[in-house]
């Protein structure tokens, strides 16, 4: 009797491991706690955007704005340039590899890497200098499979203003691919990702909206002017003062 419990259990090894990987050591790093500074990450299903009505085909480290600030002591707009750069160094760090996802420990890496540059004056978007800034939103040239270069070439868009795109669908690197593959990459127009968008206010208190805080990253003085967004009503998408063109 004992010799065929041995054998069922045999079996039963044999055929579940069958369908098991070896683990990379890697995956079982113990960060030092890192992770208490993101907030949960969005399940693919739902990584969208209401107010540009799009899935996002990508992900993005979303950070808890008043843990880090609280641990570092960064302002509201450190806390989001942090964040723009974290996800540039691991956008760069996937494409130079060819991976699709990056272990804890890099992650950690990046974290740190990242904080130091903000301490030491580096932005995750280095602001125009014009008075007067152009800002798109991009994203239903996008739905619409419109001829992005020729839409924007007929307009003052890139002449009266430093040019900048925005889109609540791309990230950075999604945004620049955007920009290469419309021959318009030397026309220094600048990218605002989605990845700049955050869940917090700037009192650092936790809203039930995510917005784009255009007074962060740009200055009092300049003038914006918003396009490609007649048709919608913006309300808590976008802070800060813009002019709808």
């Amino acid at each position: 009797m004992k010799s065929i419990y041995i054998l069922i259990l045999l079996l039963i090894v044999g055929c579940t491991s069958k369908g098991l990987e070896r683990r990379k050591l890697n995956e079982y790093y113990l960060n030092n706690g890192v992770t208490r500074y993101f907030l949960p990450e969005i399940p693919k299903w739902v990584n969208r955007s209401e107010f540009s009505n799009c899935f996002r085909e990508s992900s993005a480290k979303f950070l808890d704005f008043k843990s880090v600030s609280q641990s570092y002591d960064l302002s509201f707009e450190k806390t989001l340039h942090l964040q723009m750069m974290m996800n540039q160094e691991i956008q760069q760090l996937k494409s130079m590899n060819h991976i699709q996802s990056i272990n804890l420990k890099e992650e950690e890496k990046i974290f740190f890497k990242s904080i130091e540059k903000i301490q030491a004056g580096i932005k995750g978007f280095q602001r125009p200098t014009y008075k007067r800034v152009n800002i798109y939103l991009i994203d239903n040239l996008i739905a619409d499979k419109r001829p992005i270069k020729s839409i924007l070439s007929n307009s003052d868009f890139l002449d009266s203003g430093h040019p900048v795109i925005l889109s609540f669908c791309k990230n950075h690197t999604e945004l620049r691919k955007l920009l290469a593959d419309n021959d318009l990459i030397q026309t220094n127009i600048k990218v605002i990702p989605f990845e700049a968008l955050t869940s917090f206010d700037e009192k650092f208190n936790l809203t039930t909206s995510d917005s784009i805080h255009l007074n962060m990253l740009f200055k009092k003085n300049q003038k914006i002017y918003l396009y490609g967004n007649k048709k919608k009503k913006v309300t808590n998408q976008l802070t800060g003062k813009f002019i709808n063109k």
